[in-house]
């Protein structure tokens, strides 16, 4: 009879998303951010990273699902064919909308493994904030820059991917 061991496995350095483990994730990628270059007051930078840190477990799940069906290079890449799919899946169809949100306009050459026309997670979530953003303006701007994070999170992607993360 086969029995699966993890410790034998390509498993065998997986660990489950504490939240000290995001804390460390957040940590890590908020070093790589521009978030400086389009949200210019600190308090609102800051309360875009308490909703981001809260969302966390989400956004890397659905990071680390749609890199793990890039093929090419594969995990922890995410690939414009896989942004896309990210896009369809949140009903984001309208090039209108996400004009000016370059999937290669977020690439930082020389950043932990960043690589050309692939997103690594850090990426990944500066697109999100992105997208709310204009999100947000696409639907009269009423919302603060962090108003507008907290509700496409929990409005548009959370509903949206429920059948990725859970």
């Amino acid at each position: 009879e086969r029995r699966f061991d993890k410790n034998a496995s390509v498993f065998k350095d997986w660990r489950h998303d504490t939240p000290e483990r995001l804390a460390a994730c957040c940590e890590h990628d908020f070093q790589h951010w521009k978030l400086d270059k389009f949200v210019k007051a600190e308090e609102k930078r800051a309360k875009i990273i308490e909703t981001v840190t809260r969302h966390m477990g989400t956004l890397k799940a659905l990071h680390t699902y749609y890199a793990s069906c890039s093929i090419n290079p594969g995990y922890p890449y995410m690939s414009e064919l896989e942004y896309g799919s990210f896009l369809k899946k949140l009903k984001i169809q309208d090039k209108d909308f996400y004009k000016g949100i370059e999937f290669k306009g977020t690439m930082q050459k020389g950043v932990d493994g960043a690589q050309d026309n692939q997103l690594i997670r850090f990426q990944f979530v500066e697109l999100v904030i992105r997208l709310s953003l204009a999100w947000n303006k696409n639907a009269g701007g009423g919302l603060s820059e962090a108003e507008a994070v907290q509700a496409f999170i929990e409005n548009e992607v959370i509903p949206k991917t429920q059948d990725i993360v859970e």
